[in-house]
């Protein structure tokens, strides 16, 4: 499995989809995939207690799709540059790194109801 690496722009309040297809050696399946967004980009908290965005999903047939729901993100938090990765935890239990990047949160573009 090679790293995939890019930047999610996400929009407050928006609905957002990343879809997982997962190739692991065999005779190995894909069952989870772990999102997490962070304010830093290497920390040593194993546990993501600092999360802005913390989901586990689980996967079929190597293929899942991670949603950001509009709830997801506090809207305490400021718009600007986080950090996502994604791993892939294997049927043998091994978790792999499988995508990272930047993730950047943009607030709405106006606060118009009508």
């Amino acid at each position: 499995m090679a790293l995939i690496t890019s930047t999610i722009t996400y929009y407050r309040s928006t609905y957002y989809t990343i879809e997982v297809e997962v190739t692991p050696p065999d005779p190995l399946t894909a069952t989870m995939a772990l999102f997490t967004v962070k304010a830093e980009k290497f920390d040593s908290d194993s546990t993501d207690t600092t999360a802005l965005v913390k989901k586990t999903v689980s996967l079929t047939g190597n293929k899942g799709t991670i949603a950001i729901e509009e709830g997801d993100i506090a809207d305490t938090v400021d718009p600007g540059t986080y950090y996502y990765s994604i791993h892939i935890v294997l049927s043998d239990g091994n978790v792999y790194p499988f995508a990272s990047g930047k993730f950047v949160l943009k607030a709405t573009t106006t606060n118009r109801e009508s």
